[in-house]
């Protein structure tokens, strides 16, 4: 391609990009200081319909709690009170911080005592009898909590890495990191690790801060590249004339690493999203990856089957299950597929276990190892496919006295009402900056196809800064 050729290129799709890549920038520099923002929230109702509370959608009735004719609410927007009936709501989310972070409960249990436990991904409650109070979460820095059950008294938390089970009163928990299981080999999956580089998360604060830097200098690229533009040719400030020269000194410095950025992006939504999640690489070196717990940030929820008296569990890698929390983790085969987006249904019902994700709802017989379709019928097939199936399996509820049923997260469950005052409920800026960055928040634009977004995004990136390193090799020949 000819050098008038590029210069049109790099100006015309940076000019129309520039938007979007500064939204870009934006949001990563967001997304990679959640605990900056965790009390900062946005309202639904200032953002596009499919965003509101509908239904229970969107993640809002991930679970329920019976206790005699009351039931818990708990989801996305905190922990709400009704009756078996739905016939009123009222919040129970009182003594949580505000943030939407901290309210996005992924359980709730009851002690045999009648005391309430609850669980986000960075807070632990316990409530009084008339608030929650937040306790200090058992897991280590930088962990999440992943889920939470009662077995008897033992109260059981799960993190993203480790175990912790308590015994009344529940005041100190114990740790259990699992052993390796006998297919382990050290390999991590090669989503993560092109995720966690995209980040900068891969080495640690020092790599978040160089992505962070990144971030401005793109934000740079696109405000003095429109001005420049917009001065006209000849008739440029001496402001403008410094811009230029920074512009194209700082891109041709870090061409590399920018076009890095923007791959690892690119790759990160379907279609490459589906490769990558099916590939495993040995752990960077000296990585946060590279770690002596061969769980590190893999477990996702955790169950005890009282039939075959073992644990069940869910991680990143598959199903897998120990008599004990010190035994080795033994690999279950034939199971059915699970959503790279993780499990949000787990649940034993007549003797078989429901298993719902983004993928489906599926009803799995462990002795039998067959898995079917909960609403068709039909056979589970044997490998996920996308993150997103025909059926994304959000929440699931067997204390109404309507019957049981699951909501999805796009349309919800009509089984019980949901409250219009619940419908504008707050987001969190980090969800919405979540939102942005993949492109899921333009979907008012052109429906769910904008979810290839980011692979056209990516691509056209990709373009704007090669183009731009072309003028500048050109033009120094």
């Amino acid at each position: 391609m000819k050098g008038k050729s590029w210069r049109k290129w790099h100006k015309w799709l940076g000019i129309v990009f520039s938007f979007f890549l500064v939204m870009f920038s934006i949001s990563g520099i967001i997304l990679n200081h959640r605990h900056w923002y965790g009390n900062v929230n946005v309202s639904r109702n200032l953002l596009p319909e499919s965003f509101h509370y509908d239904n229970w959608n969107n993640g809002l009735l991930r679970g329920t709690l019976k206790s005699g004719d009351s039931v818990l609410i708990y989801g996305t927007g905190g922990v709400f009170l009704t009756d078996t009936r739905a016939s009123c709501f009222t919040e129970f989310s009182d003594g949580m911080p505000e943030g939407a972070d901290a309210r996005t409960i992924r359980s709730v249990v009851r002690t045999p005592s009648g005391e309430l436990f609850a669980l986000s991904p960075f807070n632990a409650y316990r409530h009084n009898g008339a608030e929650w109070k937040e306790f200090s979460a058992p897991w280590d820095k930088g962990d999440k909590g992943s889920d939470m059950i009662m077995k008897g008294d033992t109260l059981v938390i799960l993190s993203r890495s480790k175990v912790y089970t308590a015994m009344p009163p529940y005041t100190e928990f114990t740790a259990h990191e699992l052993k390796a299981p006998e297919d382990y080999t050290g390999k991590v999956s090669l989503f993560r690790t092109v995720l966690m580089l995209h980040s900068g998360e891969l080495f640690g604060v020092p790599g978040k801060v160089v992505v962070d830097v990144l971030g401005i200098l793109v934000i740079f690229f696109c405000i003095s590249g429109i001005l420049l533009w917009a001065s006209g040719r000849g008739r440029m400030p001496k402001l403008f004339r410094i811009s230029y020269k920074w512009h194209e000194f700082l891109g041709r410095k870090t061409i590399m690493i920018t076009m890095l950025l923007c791959l690892t992006g690119w790759a990160l939504r379907p279609p490459v999203l589906i490769a990558l999640v099916k590939c495993s690489t040995p752990a960077v070196p000296y990585s946060v990856l590279d770690t002596k717990n061969a769980w590190q940030d893999k477990l996702r929820m955790v169950r005890h089957d009282a039939d075959k008296g073992d644990w069940l569990l869910s991680t990143s890698e598959g199903f897998y299950s120990l008599k004990d929390f010190g035994s080795v983790p033994r690999r279950v085969e034939k199971t059915p597929p699970v959503s790279v987006m993780g499990l949000n249904v787990f649940e034993e019902r007549d003797g078989k276990w429901l298993i719902g994700s983004f993928t489906g709802m599926y009803e799995w017989d462990r002795n039998s190892g067959v898995a079917v379709d909960a609403v068709t019928g039909e056979k589970a097939p044997e490998t996920a496919g996308a993150p997103f199936g025909k059926l994304a399996v959000a929440g699931y509820s067997k204390d109404f006295a309507c019957g049981k049923f699951f909501t999805t997260w796009y349309e919800g469950t009509e089984a019980i009402p949901q409250p219009q005052r619940y419908e504008g409920l707050p987001m969190s800026v980090w969800q919405l900056a979540l939102e942005v960055h993949t492109g899921r928040i333009y979907t008012f634009m052109c429906g769910m196809e904008v979810l290839l977004w980011i692979f056209v995004a990516g691509i056209v990136a990709m373009l704007v800064f090669w183009s731009g390193w072309k003028i500048r090799k050109r033009s120094s020949k």
